[in-house]
């Protein structure tokens, strides 16, 4: 039985696919199987890379989907055939380091209580990507209530959580928030801080990318749904859009000039989330008070993207001045 199963949609992109397969048939801790999920419809060419290394390496099993299942049905079938003892996920455009699947193993090895790891990362095509993942589980699972703390492509799990925790193929995208917050309810999360470790790809390819609107409202959903079992609080729509991480809906409409109000809603709800954990008590202060700050610091980066690098003085003003401002972030 292989130590590990490495599961891996792909629906074409035959450009990228060749390294890809190849960084993980290079890993320096060898005892793996390799299913690569086959989108039906995906391109000939496609098929024909999969093929290839198949009949070269007795590892990769190629699963071919008899219709088409989408991402989440996709991974599901992956989960479904994978015998290992753990399951490292990995994407058809990304590269994994050569000891990505050593260390990972290594430390859930080492810490039985953690039944997700994920990894720090490079990103290719993409200079300005911020790169802001923690190690601690307790910060990451108060940091689900705003982001998810760790790249999908990323993770390996131990696999008795993938018959615990599917994903749900009813959402159309953005289903990765849902997953990552069903594993927290479960076990602890945590992350190896080792950028050598695996090579992001961002593309005009990336699905995140085609579907960017329709994953948001999923997104947003999903959080609402988080913060009223965590903290009990329901949020109006304008207060979802001010307090989501991605997207830019609280800015639609707005000058420059006026993001400074946005900032200024934003800090009222991060007030207002503070206050309900300090009278429910569901977080360390210190640990919500810290997954803030890092809410905070990601606004500025979201004005950064939405000004092109122009945010207004008042903008900036406002966020060096802000009760959540870091110098650390």
């Amino acid at each position: 039985m292989p130590e590990i199963s490495v599961v891996m949609p792909v629906y074409n992109g035959e450009e990228y696919l060749p390294e890809a397969i190849e960084s993980i048939l290079d890993q320096t801790f060898g005892n793996f199987e390799f299913l690569i999920v086959c989108e039906h419809g995906s391109s000939d060419a496609c098929l024909e890379i999969v093929e290839r290394y198949a009949e070269k390496d007795k590892r990769v099993r190629p699963i071919y989907n008899s219709e088409r299942l989408g991402i989440a049905a996709s991974l599901n079938v992956g989960l479904e055939a994978a015998t290992g003892k753990y399951i490292a996920r990995m994407d058809g455009d990304d590269i994994s380091g050569p000891r990505r699947f050593e260390a990972q193993k290594l430390f859930l090895d080492a810490y039985p209580d953690i039944g997700v790891c994920g990894t720090a990362h490079t990103v290719i095509n993409s200079p300005k990507w911020v790169e802001d993942y923690v190690a601690d589980p307790e910060q990451m699972a108060c940091d689900l209530l705003f982001f998810i703390p760790m790249r999908h492509p990323t993770i390996m799990l131990r696999s008795q959580l993938a018959r615990v925790c599917g994903y749900d193929e009813d959402l159309a995208g953005g289903e990765e928030y849902d997953y990552f917050d069903k594993l927290s309810q479960v076990t602890k999360l945590s992350n190896v801080l080792d950028q050598s470790l695996f090579t992001y790809r961002r593309t005009g390819q990336n699905a995140s990318k085609l579907y960017y609107e329709r994953d948001v409202l999923i997104r947003r959903e999903t959080q609402r749904r988080i913060l009223k079992r965590q903290l009990g609080i329901e949020l109006a729509a304008r207060e979802m859009d001010v307090l989501n991480f991605v997207g830019g809906a609280a800015y639609v409409g707005l000058e420059t000039e006026r993001y400074a109000d946005v900032l200024q809603e934003l800090e009222a709800l991060l007030d207002r989330l503070e206050r309900r954990n300090r009278e429910q008590g569901v977080y360390r202060q210190e640990i919500m008070a810290q997954t803030l700050r890092h809410r905070w610091y990601r606004e500025r980066t979201k004005q950064d993207r939405l000004t092109k690098g122009k945010i207004p003085r008042s903008a900036k003003e406002r966020l060096c001045e802000g009760k959540y401002y870091s110098p650390w972030f």
